[in-house]
């Protein structure tokens, strides 16, 4: 059964001379200025206004980040272990997988492979032929962001068949 969670959307009120809140608060949560009306939205670590482009990205993505999609080419009939696409973290930075796609003509099983405070951790994604593609605002890797330096990798577990086409994507963002 899949995982599912939910959270509910609060509004608080105040003056301009009240602390706005800072704990208990989920993001996408408003706070509103009684004395002039603005409205606020917390973004996960700060009350910024809904015009500001990062509020967006914070509500959609729970943190201010862009994710963007990293193409691996075609590969026909690689040998397992192939990292069929990758990316590296920046110096400095943590890299979260908010999403996958992986396209081959035969069943195989396939990791995504990352490196947090120096050990390597990775999730199996058991595969029949075809595609699947997978996307979420919460990243596959919460909580064990890759570390900044290190690859975010898809490989085949198991060596393609000749003349089999593998190809495969990765939704990233860091911060």
């Amino acid at each position: 059964m899949p995982l599912v969670e939910i959270h509910i959307k609060k509004k608080f009120r105040g003056t301009s001379t009240e602390a706005k809140p800072t704990t208990g608060l989920n993001v996408g949560d408003e706070w509103v200025n009684t004395d002039t009306g603005e409205t606020f939205v917390w973004t996960g670590t700060e009350w910024k206004t809904p015009t500001d482009p990062a509020t967006a990205t914070s509500i959609r993505w729970g943190r201010d980040v862009a994710p963007a999609w990293v193409h691996g080419d075609e590969v026909v009939a690689p040998v397992a272990n192939t990292a069929l696409v990758s990316v590296t973290v920046s110096t400095g930075r943590a890299g979260y997988i908010y999403g996958f796609f992986i396209s081959c003509g035969e069943a195989n099983d396939f990791k995504i492979n990352w490196v947090v405070g120096g050990a390597a951790k990775s999730v199996r994604i058991p595969m029949a032929k075809g595609s699947l593609h997978y996307v979420d605002f919460i990243p596959l890797n919460e909580g064990m962001p890759a570390d900044g330096g290190s690859s975010i990798t898809i490989t085949n577990v198991n060596a393609g068949g000749a003349g089999v086409i593998y190809q495969a994507r990765l939704l990233y963002g860091e911060v």
